[in-house]
């Protein structure tokens, strides 16, 4: 039976290269040579690495919601402020999120809806995964 963490990375990985596959299709061949250079690859890989940590997606899909303050990520994940202020600064160093400072305190938010989407499809997609796993289990174990 496969764990969990691996279910959620192949489900990332699908999702990713349905993604992949869609730009490439809508693009024109000019703007393939360009996306295709290492470069973007490298960045592409770099936060597909960044999000497959797990501490670094619960504090993604923490702020799908709302914006969050460093104290409630770390109340409500069960990490410490330190440590969620390390994975907070490898997050907006790539884009994932930025912060916004509101009087005394700092809220961190998802940077875009491309990020956003991209979370919200990828838990979808696992989700559904799970559903239809749960309902096979029960279907055989009916009979």
């Amino acid at each position: 039976m496969l764990s969990l963490k691996y279910k959620f990375h192949l489900t990332l990985i699908a999702i990713l290269d349905t993604i992949i596959k869609q730009l490439f299709n809508s693009l024109s061949e000019g703007l393939m040579s360009t996306i295709t250079d290492n470069a973007t690859i490298t960045e592409i890989a770099d936060i597909l690495r960044l999000m497959g940590e797990p501490s670094r997606l619960k504090i993604l899909i923490a702020c799908l919601s709302q914006p969050m303050t460093v104290t409630t990520l770390s109340e409500q994940l069960g990490l410490s402020m330190p440590l969620i202020s390390h994975h907070l600064r490898l997050l907006r160093a790539l884009r994932l999120l930025r912060a916004e400072r509101q009087g005394k305190q700092v809220l961190y938010t998802l940077e875009d809806e491309h990020i956003r989407c991209i979370l919200t499809d990828m838990l979808e997609h696992f989700t559904a995964d799970c559903l239809l796993s749960k309902s096979n289990e029960l279907s055989t174990t009916s009979i």
